[in-house]
């Protein structure tokens, strides 16, 4: 779910646990990119019961694709919802609109107006839904294993490590820096 508030800001509620791969800033990120606004604007709020549905698991960076997919589809949904208002303002059709910068403009047209403008003349706080799961035939895997040639020295104990090859390949990394993902 994706809620945006009159001033701007951006709450995301998300069932995925951030175990320490950037789960949360994944999920700003993707709002962030699908609503044109800045990425300092999005709060997430993941895991807790009283707010969020249970996801699934978060192993094998499956959180990405199917959390990801849900939190895009519904920032789309919020973005429809801020762009039938603002079509009545800009005297164009919804689909005439585009959002950058945190400003909605007639596309091919610098003339725009702040979202800000337009969430205060929503009758209620605007919320984008959307569900996300991993695709038919997609399946995410949950290990890993390295491997370490070393040479030990049986006189004095000492050892060094030759070559180290790893199991897990990360691709194309989904965050600014690819922490957590081994390569």
């Amino acid at each position: 779910m994706v809620k945006l508030n009159s001033d701007g800001t951006v709450n995301v509620f998300t069932g995925a646990v951030d175990i320490g791969g950037g789960q949360k800033a994944t999920m700003a990120m993707i709002a962030a990119e699908e609503l044109g606004v800045p990425l300092e604007t999005v709060s997430v709020t993941s895991a807790d019961t009283e707010v969020t549905l249970d996801t699934g698991g978060t192993w094998g960076s499956r959180q990405t694709i199917s959390g990801g997919t849900g939190i895009k589809l519904a920032a789309t949904d919020a973005k429809r919802q801020v762009f039938e208002i603002a079509a009545k303002e800009l005297k164009t059709g919804a689909e005439n609109l585009e959002l950058r910068n945190a400003n909605i403009y007639p596309r091919g047209s610098d003339k725009g107006i702040p979202i800000t403008e337009v969430l205060k003349k929503a009758p209620a706080t605007i919320t984008g839904r959307g569900t996300g799961s991993v695709p038919q035939g997609v399946v995410t895997y949950c290990f890993a294993a390295d491997f370490v040639e070393v040479e030990v020295d049986t006189l004095n104990g000492k050892v060094r490590v030759c070559q180290i090859s790893g199991g897990p390949r990360c691709g194309q990394s989904h965050q600014l820096v690819g922490y957590g993902e081994s390569d």
